[in-house]
């Protein structure tokens, strides 16, 4: 009996071994290839789990002064490798109505890549990360008259009281100045802190107020990416209060910028409910994100995404296999 059992325990270890993805393996890989859309999530059956996709409209304008609506799509024509890519699409805003402004002018539609929701590894405070995707402009998309994110790392917090903070980590794509003769989309690393000082008290609350928050590009492209090319991103993210973080990327397998010595990368959690609460959980984020939307001629922008992967090494998100 004792030796059956002991073959049965061998037998089950060896599957379990087989079934273990290797090391080198990102943990989390998006492909597009086995999805499918439903009630603002995607499903994606290779990894077995949901994403959600956060949508915000443009409700500070009237139907008049909007072409189209906020989009998402599988597109099974625009692909980096294989049949299918995630396309997102913010319309075109053509006048800014102040007499319409409503609670909420901003404009996204964004893939959840990693939360407490759908990753048992999210990036928490002191964590290190890696992410790699590849993107798409399509030829329709129109030149940007606005910042518009297309990756964050935002951190988890309670925005009930109007006290929004601006993302520890985002690329963006920026208008060009009018001094620039730059073509194609012009884009920028950004980070955001809290400004470096004391905020705890005795009972370990923190109040690093919006007043107190740092928030920069750490670079800024002097060439832009061109409309109908892929492009591939990896990023290295160690968000960090304790002045250990980490930020570095990749454009195309070149070393873009690199910033690791003494930086605070996001802010303190908090448990203080007479200010947001601030949690140390982080939403990884890929599409497309226009802030207060005060402009006029924003433009149309269509992005394709593909190839997502995260892991805990530079090998694991940058494997083309």
């Amino acid at each position: 009996m004792n030796k059956f059992f002991l073959i049965l325990l061998n037998s089950i270890s060896l599957i379990l071994l087989q079934a273990e993805p290797p090391s080198d393996s990102p943990y989390t890989y998006i492909d597009f290839e086995h999805v499918s859309l439903s009630n603002d999530t995607l499903r994606d059956r290779n990894n077995n789990r949901e994403f959600i996709i956060r949508k915000e409209g443009v409700s500070g304008y009237s139907k008049d002064h909007v072409f189209g609506e906020s989009k998402f799509w599988i597109s099974s024509t625009m692909s980096s490798n294989g049949k299918n890519g995630f396309g997102v699409l913010l319309p075109n805003v053509v006048n800014y109505d102040s007499n319409n402004i409503g609670e909420s002018s901003k404009n996204r539609i964004e893939l959840e890549i990693s939360s407490i929701d759908n990753d048992s590894s999210y990036l928490k405070l002191e964590e290190t990360r890696y992410y790699s995707f590849k993107i798409y402009i399509h030829p329709q998309s129109h030149d940007i008259a606005k910042e518009t994110i297309f990756f964050q790392a935002w951190q988890n917090h309670d925005s009930s009281n109007k006290q929004g903070r601006q993302p520890p980590f985002s690329l963006s794509f920026i208008k060009w100045r009018s001094e620039e003769t730059g073509t194609g989309y012009k884009w920028q690393v950004s980070t955001a802190r809290c400004k470096d000082k004391d905020y705890g008290d005795k009972n370990n609350k923190t109040n690093c107020k919006v007043k107190d928050i740092i928030a920069k590009p750490i670079f800024t492209s002097t060439t832009g990416l061109e409309k109908g090319v892929w492009y591939k991103f990896v990023v290295k993210f160690k968000p960090s209060t304790n002045k250990k973080g980490a930020v570095k990327v990749w454009l195309n397998d070149e070393p873009i910028v690199a910033q690791s010595h003494e930086r605070n990368f996001g802010y303190n959690k908090s448990l203080d409910k007479n200010t947001s609460i601030i949690l140390d959980q982080f939403e990884v984020r890929v599409g497309a994100y226009r802030g207060r939307l005060k402009d006029e001629n924003i433009g149309k922008t269509i992005l394709i995404f593909d190839e997502i992967k995260i892991g805990n090494s530079y090998d694991q998100v940058n494997d083309e296999d």
